[in-house]
């Protein structure tokens, strides 16, 4: 063995050694805490100052606070470290909250990422009996304490979200609402559920027809009034994969009921601005309108004979599918809107609608300029003319004649 050799191998010996002397003396401070009985309040440190360690990257103090929490068998921390450090938890989330944050967004946000055990530290805090809380975060104590101080970390740094509120709703009794609305997830439900097109469209354009009518009598109800029309805003969260290709589909069905979708790339969802009557609307095609797509672009892959089977289960091909399965419905339910508001004009009287209508958007824009007052275009490609048939097909099959729909509504 060459003298650089056994010189490298006494380095690493010496630093083992170190690290071992290092393990011992935080292994006694833990005993000596352990012995003191550790309150509340010191509990509640120690976790924070691992949460700050591992900010700084400070591995050594962030495990002599780590084997501090853990102590020796015996002691009976466990239970008061899982309260304490539930407390921080939820004290970041109220935090969090207070700047504009959800619980579903937070714990999504989590879980992309930092991992599905991370998100856990979120979404158990309020839901696990006292005492388990870290056991359900990760089954061994020290992991879940860091877990929970490394999501802790992450909370302390997301940017504020604009607030949003829910706007007033005219005044109509709560239960026509929820009959209306009831009727129309069910029609939806059937028309994400058939296998016949026929079927589907003719659910599709009846529940077309409830929340046509259910929203030009709102609006009528709702008045003029001051032009601010109680416009309020709501998260869609949106998963990947294609998850920018899928907000489309929100952009289009938001723009095509008088709301303004606006998309976070960084977060993964879109914030719908509205009058809560359009924005119920919305959120129901847009969510019935992705299962249709989601299974269509699945059939299509599944139904492609050779050599084009990998074709159509490709990326690019998926891709391009929801583009123009987004796009054609957008251009359908555009006209078909359009075609509902001449007819709710000429059967209510121009005058009485349209003020109201163009106050409602006048207000959404106003709202939107509001809450991001930076905003860019966005701009979305298609490279698979595979794909970009077989999305335009599917969007015809899911079409919703609104026109008709309304002509036949009593």
């Amino acid at each position: 063995m060459g003298r650089s050799s056994r010189d490298r191998r006494r380095q690493r010996d010496r630093r083992l050694q170190a690290a071992e002397r290092a393990r011992e003396r935080r292994r006694a401070e833990s005993e000596e805490v352990g012995r003191q009985e550790l309150d509340a309040v010191e509990i509640e440190r120690l976790f924070m100052a691992a949460v700050d360690a591992h900010r700084r990257r400070d591995k050594d103090e962030m495990w002599e606070a780590v084997d501090a929490l853990t102590g020796p068998p015996g002691y009976g921390l466990r239970a008061l470290v899982d309260a304490g450090v539930a407390r921080c938890v939820r004290r970041a989330i109220a935090a969090a909250q207070e700047e504009g944050w959800d619980a579903i967004g937070l714990e999504r946000v989590v879980r992309r990422r930092l991992g599905r055990e991370a998100a856990k530290v979120v979404g158990e805090v309020d839901a696990a009996p006292a005492g388990d809380y870290l056991q359900r975060v990760y089954g061994d104590l020290s992991s879940a304490i860091l877990t929970a101080a490394e999501v802790l970390e992450l909370l302390t740094l997301l940017p504020p979200l604009p607030k949003l509120r829910s706007a007033e709703r005219s005044r109509c009794p709560a239960d026509a609402d929820a009959r209306i609305l009831e009727r129309v997830r069910a029609l939806l439900a059937k028309a994400e559920s058939t296998t016949f097109p026929e079927e589907a469209e003719a659910l599709s354009a009846k529940a077309q027809e409830l929340m046509a009518r259910y929203a030009i009598d709102r609006a009528l109800l709702g008045g003029v009034g001051d032009g601010r029309h109680g416009v309020g805003g709501r998260r869609i969260h949106i998963d990947d994969p294609y998850a920018r290709s899928k907000f489309l589909l929100v952009d289009v069905v938001a723009d095509a009921n008088r709301c303004r979708a606006v998309w976070s790339r960084e977060f993964r969802f879109a914030t719908v601005f509205g009058a809560d009557d359009d924005l119920d609307i919305v959120e129901l095609m847009f969510t019935s309108l992705l299962c249709q797509a989601t299974a269509a672009v699945t059939a299509a892959g599944s139904a492609a004979q050779e050599p084009f089977v990998r074709g159509a289960r490709s990326r690019s091909f998926r891709q391009s599918f929801l583009v123009a399965y987004a796009t054609r419905i957008g251009a359908r339910l555009r006209e078909a809107s359009e075609a509902a508001t001449e007819e709710a004009s000429q059967a209510h009287g121009p005058e009485r609608l349209l003020p109201v209508l163009a106050a409602r958007e006048a207000a959404t824009e106003a709202a939107v300029r509001a809450a991001f007052p930076h905003l860019r275009s966005a701009q979305f490609s298609a490279h698979d003319s595979a794909g970009w048939a077989a999305g335009v097909a599917a969007a015809d099959v899911a079409s919703l004649d609104t026109r008709r729909a309304v002509k036949g509504a009593g």
